[in-house]
């Protein structure tokens, strides 16, 4: 078998993990941050202003 990586990794993360991928393949995952927002660790209810949709943003490795 034949196993080519690709240059055009496309990453889906939740809006409230805060994640800047690398150049290189590998993913520092480790270095994810999470918001005070998160569902995983928030406490109170969701403010009205978190439940808006953000954007993708393409992220070039030379900028």
């Amino acid at each position: 078998m034949l196993s080519i990586p690709s240059p055009n990794m496309v990453v889906g993360i939740n809006k409230e993990v805060d994640f800047t991928p690398s150049s290189v393949a590998i993913m520092r995952l480790w270095e994810a941050k999470l918001t005070p927002y998160h569902w995983s660790i928030r406490s109170a209810p969701l403010p009205q202003e978190r439940l808006h949709y953000r954007l993708p943003t393409k992220v070039l490795p030379n900028e």
